[in-house]
């Protein structure tokens, strides 16, 4: 198996604004809507937190968050 680099983890608070950009790029790709970040970042910042019952993960390389 080749070591690609890449390493996935649980999403933290640090995260949040990355995960608010990626859902606002998913939403524009997918469905072509415009999510407003004020109403989007409360939701992401609350699993960051752990204060929700779901949780995001994150995929890094070389310390970036790239998915």
């Amino acid at each position: 198996m080749v070591n690609s680099g890449i390493m996935v983890r649980r999403a933290d608070t640090k995260d949040a604004a990355s995960i608010v950009a990626f859902n606002k790029a998913m939403a524009r790709e997918t469905e072509d809507k415009q999510l407003d970040p004020s109403l989007v970042s409360p939701g992401v910042e609350s699993m960051a937190e752990g204060r929700s019952d779901g949780f995001y993960l994150v995929a890094e390389h070389s310390g970036v968050i790239i998915g």
